[in-house]
């Protein structure tokens, strides 16, 4: 009896401590963020939750910045029960953060993307280092340069199936054969397996990837889900999700498989220096003890942030060259004279290195269809001058409104390649574009994608002229991990010298 007296008498008193020590913090946040301008947190959940798609999602997200984030400062807090979340779209505000060390650990909000991985994109801690760090030591500039041959090879493959598609006259889902693609060089280069889906199709990675996105996000907006990804995972939504999920998981096993089974064939040991990242999985998956769907997911999110990203990307640049047909002729033109038409030539590095018509295009690209937001949790109190962001808040950065803002750009709401001529460039803060996000925690593929976007659009564009009846001004929008366009990327494909055969 005594016993259990003193372990009542423990476990009140420890969560008094903890009551305390809570209501302590609640009011030194209140009192550090008196002159941050609110938003209603129960207008906010309701609106959000009323969200069925990601396009609907978009469209009640203008509407909140619309209406509480207008003001030149670009700064909301709002409560959602005990956490303070605040949102930051000031450029100023945002170099800040994403240069404090105090801004490095990402939010629990992130635990609702272990629904496609849980790797390095996810965790934080030592669980993260110990992905990213070996990660970091093999995508280097000497890793993607030994690929080029690997990018040209598929980038061929994919051309020579366009070729037999622009020959009907019907549009074409572009975003999902440049899926295929970035899969392809992926699997090849990062995963060491040969994965063939331009080919086979066989695991439906885009569309699967697109549902589990979708998923996830609107998850994260819907209540009561919001305030729980164990209850989340449990619903409806969330088990749908998850057998998409699975899928992925089985596409990155396989990768990792044949890549063991490769090593067997060489002779190598599992504990060798990696080669490559399926190496650094197995390892990590082999000391934590992982059954193999867990190995799988462990590598889900570098297949989703390593190819996805970049095929949204290339498919949007397509979209807007075939909006923009005066870029389109820039780009080609810059192509033909700098590698000229034929493409059965590899690109050499520096050839890449000087397209810089393309880089434009695709920077500009990265402006518009950026990851819409990031989230932080601040380790220590941030001083923002003004404003005071207190330990233990959650940071929404939003990329959106940094890419759009006003003393940043000439044209924020325009498609606007200029923007990156030197002389724009010089005029604008450093801090104004961060497509691949800033510091430890932002992409480590950065280079690879843009060489790997380069070498497929150069030779894309050198052979086929894309037509859309798309207008820019019609376009309309839809969160994922990037900002996609809602209506697709269906192109008309036309080859720009047809053979007799192809006439």
């Amino acid at each position: 009896m005594l016993v259990f007296t003193v372990l009542i008498s423990v476990v009140l008193s420890f969560i008094i401590w903890r009551t305390i020590l809570f209501i302590v913090w609640v009011n030194r946040t209140l009192r550090m963020t008196s002159n941050i301008p609110i938003t209603p947190f129960f207008e906010t959940l309701l609106k959000l939750g009323k969200a069925q798609n990601l396009e609907e999602m978009y469209n009640l997200f203008i509407g909140l910045k619309d209406t509480y984030m207008d003001s030149e400062d670009q700064i909301l807090r709002t409560w959602v029960g005990p956490k303070l979340f605040l949102t930051i779209g000031n450029p100023k505000h945002i170099e800040t953060v994403l240069s404090s060390q105090d801004a490095i650990q990402k939010d629990s909000v992130y635990e609702y993307f272990t629904l496609f991985g849980a790797g390095p994109f996810a965790l934080n801690g030592s669980r993260w280092a110990e992905l990213r760090k070996p990660l970091n030591k093999l995508i280097t500039k000497p890793m993607i340069e030994s690929n080029l041959g690997v990018f040209y090879e598929k980038a061929t493959k994919l051309s020579n199936i366009l070729s037999k598609l622009a020959q009907n006259g019907n549009s074409v889902d572009m975003r999902h054969y440049i899926a295929n693609y970035f899969a392809d060089t992926l699997a090849v280069s990062t995963f060491g397996h040969e994965l063939n889906e331009l080919e086979q199709d066989k695991w439906n990675l885009a569309e699967n990837i697109e549902r589990v996105i979708s998923g996830a996000v609107i998850l994260i907006a819907k209540f009561p889900y919001c305030l729980s990804f164990a209850l989340a995972i449990r619903s409806k939504e969330g088990q749908k999700a998850l057998q998409s999920s699975k899928c992925l998981w089985s596409a990155c096993n396989e990768m990792i498989d044949g890549r063991l089974a490769n090593k067997q064939k060489l002779g190598e040991t599992l504990d060798e220096e990696p080669k490559f990242y399926s190496d650094i999985v197995q390892q990590v998956a082999k000391k934590r003890n992982l059954n193999k769907l867990e190995r799988g997911q462990l590598a889900g999110d570098v297949l989703v942030g390593g190819y996805d990203t970049s095929a949204v990307t290339a498919a949007t640049v397509l979209l807007m060259l075939a909006m923009f047909p005066e870029h389109q002729e820039g780009v080609y033109n810059e192509q033909i004279n700098l590698v000229g038409d034929d493409t059965s030539v590899p690109l050499t590095w520096e050839q890449l290195s000087n397209m810089h018509y393309l880089t434009r295009v695709i920077k500009e690209t990265l402006r518009r269809h950026n990851p819409p937001t990031i989230a932080r949790v601040a380790a220590n109190d941030i001083d923002l001058g003004k404003y005071k962001i207190p330990k233990g808040a959650t940071i929404f950065i939003i990329l959106y409104l940094l890419h759009r803002h006003p003393t940043c750009w000439s044209h924020p709401t325009e498609f606007y390649p200029d923007h990156f001529l030197p002389e724009e460039t010089a005029t604008r803060p450093k801090s104004a574009f961060y497509p691949f996000s800033w510091g430890p925690r932002s992409c480590p593929g950065k280079l690879y994608a843009m060489i790997s976007m380069k070498v497929l659009l150069s030779i894309l564009i050198r052979k086929y002229k894309f037509e859309t009846d798309l207008k820019f001004e019609d376009l309309k929008y839809k969160f994922g991990i990037m900002l996609e366009v809602a209506q697709g990327y269906h192109l008309r494909i036309k080859l720009r010298h047809p053979t007799s055969n192809e006439l």
